[in-house]
């Protein structure tokens, strides 16, 4: 498995376990960690699409830095957090140089 479709297929998979893992009939605590994992699973894969979109369009330096927030705040790795770091790095960078020409 690998690009888009792999990723897909994999994702897929974690939420057929995660969903069951929700689904039975288990312990309180052992649902409620199901839950919680699905929740985060549930936020990375929304964040990680936001993360893709700023990357590929013209955005305001504020919705980086609102997305690195909302990465460094969540408790799972994204695969473009670095790249969202850099590319607000670089825009920062940029505007500090142009205010000094």
């Amino acid at each position: 498995m690998d690009g888009a479709r792999g990723v897909a297929t994999r994702k897929w998979v974690l939420c057929s376990k995660i969903d069951f893992g929700i689904r039975t009939e288990s312990h309180g605590c052992v649902h409620r960690v199901f839950k919680k994992i699905y929740d985060v699973f549930a936020q990375a894969v929304c964040l990680e699409e936001k993360a893709k979109t700023i990357l590929s369009c013209e955005v305001q330096i504020s919705e980086f830095k609102d997305v690195v927030r909302m990465l460094e705040d969540l408790t799972a790795i994204i695969p473009n957090l670095d790249a969202v770091k850099g590319a607000l790095s670089v825009a920062k960078s940029w505007l500090t140089k142009s205010m000094f020409l």
